[in-house]
């Protein structure tokens, strides 16, 4: 004799559930993982825009033909940069090349 059943049972009931937690909980780990590398991306933009600012102020000093005199921003030597937010730092070197000046900026900024 047959019986016949209608609906789920309870094993069923607690499988799909356990399923749907496991498909939850890999929804919700790629979020965290999504939003961790986005912060860090856009800590490195927000460093990339403080080396550009930087660069265009050098590049209106050599359109003025300071590094010649050695005067300004291009002077000889290591300078910090003045970064006005306190969780990043940065400093310049200027080096004499024999076609001018070469600069190399280095932004500090936050990695976690």
């Amino acid at each position: 004799m047959r019986i016949k059943r209608k609906g789920f049972g309870f094993i069923e009931l607690i499988t799909a559930t356990v399923i749907l937690a496991f498909v939850i909980i890999g929804f919700f780990a790629t979020f965290v993982s999504a939003r961790k590398y986005i912060n860090k991306s856009n800590r490195r933009i927000a460093a990339a825009n403080y080396i550009r600012s930087y660069l265009s102020s050098f590049y209106n000093d050599v359109r003025e033909d300071w590094y010649s005199a050695d005067i300004g921003s291009l002077s000889l030597g290591s300078h910090n940069l003045s970064i006005t937010n306190p969780d990043y730092s940065g400093n310049y070197s200027v080096t004499s090349v024999p076609w001018g000046r070469r600069v190399i900026i280095n932004v500090n900024y936050p990695t976690n």
